[in-house]
């Protein structure tokens, strides 16, 4: 058995960062925070910015990369993200990785970026594979397509958007063109969406899911947490709530 860490720095509208701890490679996806925010939330659990090996960006929407370019200073770390979303940040630093290609970033630790639908040119999520684990991390997208259930499928963890609750969302105040964007395929995942995609997942083997970028306005973590948690059988939920500093573990 190997123990996983996770560490959600922030993860929703507000802002975007989470580490994951395999150990002796230690990665970032998203700096959707403040430099300042990333070093109290490491230091909080016992890591500091050096402990960086690797960052893997999402997408380029501010809730993602906010805080990229006073991190990217001072996190001396590599840099990944698709070529439209390199294209954007303007950095020659951020490697460019191509949708469905299995990398090699370092010695035995592979990734796998593959397209999602979002509202955002270079929108990507990972499959992470490191000495026999699989994390599989997807968020800000408007459907899982039958390409991305088959990466996540195996996968020791998988960390999953459940943005919104449809019907809080549509009798709340939200502006209707803004409920359209969050409905549609290219916006974000509802609550029953991405409970169905977990009992799937968990049809095929998957035992820990992490329930992720939860609307603040149209959502909260007991009925995201409820509406998977109907339907799966004996899999491990854990709902993040906004804002969140406490280290998870996993034993995998």
């Amino acid at each position: 058995m190997n123990q996983i860490k996770i560490i959600p720095i922030a993860s929703g509208s507000s802002g975007n960062a989470m580490l994951i701890d395999f150990k002796d490679k230690r990665i970032l996806v998203d700096m959707g925070v403040r430099l300042k925010r990333i070093n109290e939330v490491l230091e909080l659990n016992g890591y500091k910015k050096e402990d960086i090996d690797a960052v893997f960006i999402t997408h380029s929407h501010n809730d993602h990369i906010m805080g990229f370019k006073v991190c990217v200073k001072h996190i001396d770390a590599k840099y990944y993200a698709s070529k439209r979303t390199r294209d954007n940040l303007a950095n020659k630093a951020v490697k460019a990785l191509n949708y469905d290609e299995r990398t090699e970033v370092f010695d035995n630790f592979y990734v796998t970026m593959f397209e999602t639908s979002h509202d955002c040119a270079g929108s990507a999520g990972y499959i992470f594979e490191y000495q026999g684990i699989k994390i599989g991390y997807a968020t800000d997208l408007g459907y899982v397509s039958k390409k991305i259930v088959k990466y996540l499928e195996g996968s020791d963890i998988v960390i999953l958007e459940s943005n919104h609750d449809i019907k809080t969302l549509q009798e709340g105040p939200y502006p209707y063109y803004l409920k359209q964007r969050i409905l549609s395929k290219s916006g974000h995942l509802s609550n029953v969406d991405c409970a169905l995609v977990c009992k799937h997942l968990e049809e095929k083997g998957c035992k820990h899911f992490l329930l992720a970028h939860l609307s603040r306005e149209n959502n909260n973590p007991e009925k995201a947490y409820e509406e998977t948690r109907e339907i799966l059988k004996e899999a491990d939920i854990y709902c993040l709530p906004p804002s969140f500093e406490k280290a998870l573990s996993y034993e995998v």
